[in-house]
């Protein structure tokens, strides 16, 4: 198992992490300069820290108040760069060779990554997939008693990075290695990762399952991170204790929501997401939906997958994410007047000390 309580000075920002991580895939998830890769590089012994205690294994290999540092070569982990790192003079084999205690093993590798036919290409003759299978191989063959992973995937296409994901997560299952694994993308925390620590400013703010982070975010950072724009704020005007809700006044709108622990009167906020928020042409009572607003689209966003944002008269803006099909077959333009319906179970309370 591991343990991490450690700090690191770097000019005005500190990096302040504690936590364990035991058996499958963790995800270190949180945006630029939060402190992930920096916190990689302390477990593996590239950075020391400035203080606190990490151990490995059921041995300190960082210890400020003992003085201990173990070497990066005695702590049996291995690290996978966000650059592969692969020596340009020597084949894909001659890469994995050069770290292998056992040549014999290298072919299987190979085949079980799906790469046997570039064994003898050089790097530059590689896609950015096959580069890292190899650097994933040549950290494999060190036999680490766990892997560090620096974005790894983040240079390779989305289709390259769906089936490197699925290879990994066999690997890990079927070595039983340890992975703690750096991203900053949503959908591949989701996919790979046994359980998420969300870093922000140096500190931990989040940690646990990634369906649960990501899906039901509960403070305004984790909101940004995970791509919930929507951060609707008001006053509580009612609680509901028969059905568990909450009426939350925002401008002129009432907004049901589940029931929050803050009294009538006080301040409360809730995250929508935009994949949560429906649209109609017209108002209907054929729904479950509890929140149904009349507004006006104020902006279209042509991105890969389309989004509008609607301004509800006496109330907040909304962006809303919708398929260039329905922008098309709803004839949706800017200007058009369109209803929003949103589920009550879609908005998640958010601690009101963290909103706007």
């Amino acid at each position: 198992m591991l343990e991490v309580n450690a700090r690191k000075s770097l000019g005005r920002f500190t990096l302040d992490v504690r936590f364990e991580h035991r058996e499958g895939i963790l995800i270190l998830f949180g945006r630029s300069g939060a402190g992930k890769t920096t916190t990689l590089r302390m477990i593996a012994g590239i950075e020391k820290p400035t203080g606190g205690e990490i151990r490995f294994g059921g041995r300190k290999v960082y210890s400020k108040n003992d003085r201990v540092n173990v070497a990066i070569r005695d702590r049996g982990i291995g690290f996978i760069f966000q650059h592969h790192n692969l020596f340009p003079h020597m084949t894909a084999f001659g890469n994995i060779a050069y770290a292998a205690t056992d040549h014999g093993e290298i072919s299987q590798w190979l085949e079980r990554f799906h790469i046997a036919h570039v064994a003898d290409r050089y790097p530059a003759q590689l896609s950015g997939g096959e580069q890292q299978r190899v650097a994933i191989i040549r950290a494999l063959m060190t036999r680490p008693r766990m892997l560090l992973m620096d974005e790894p995937l983040s240079a390779v296409d989305v289709a390259t990075r769906n089936v490197l994901q699925r290879e990994l997560r066999e690997v890990q299952r079927s070595s039983g290695i340890p992975i703690i694994h750096v991203t900053h993308n949503v959908s591949e925390a989701i996919s790979l990762g046994d359980r998420v620590l969300v870093l922000e400013e140096g500190r931990v703010i989040h940690d646990g399952l990634p369906i649960e982070i990501f899906h039901a975010p509960t403070s305004i950072p984790l909101a940004s991170l995970s791509g919930t724009e929507n951060i609707v704020d008001g006053i509580v005007a009612a609680h509901h204790k028969d059905d568990n809700t909450t009426e939350l006044r925002v401008g002129d709108c009432l907004l049901h929501m589940p029931q929050c622990r803050e009294n009538v009167g006080a301040r409360a906020a809730v995250a929508i997401r935009p994949e949560d928020i429906l649209i109609a042409l017209r108002e209907t009572h054929d729904t479950s939906a509890r929140n149904q607003f009349r507004g006006r689209i104020v902006e279209i966003v042509q991105d890969t997958l389309p989004s509008i944002v609607v301004k509800i008269p006496g109330g907040p803006k909304l962006r809303a994410v919708v398929t260039r099909r329905s922008l098309e077959s709803l004839s949706l333009t800017q200007g058009a007047e369109v209803y929003l319906l949103i589920k009550a179970w879609a908005c998640h309370p958010i601690d009101p000390d963290t909103s706007p």
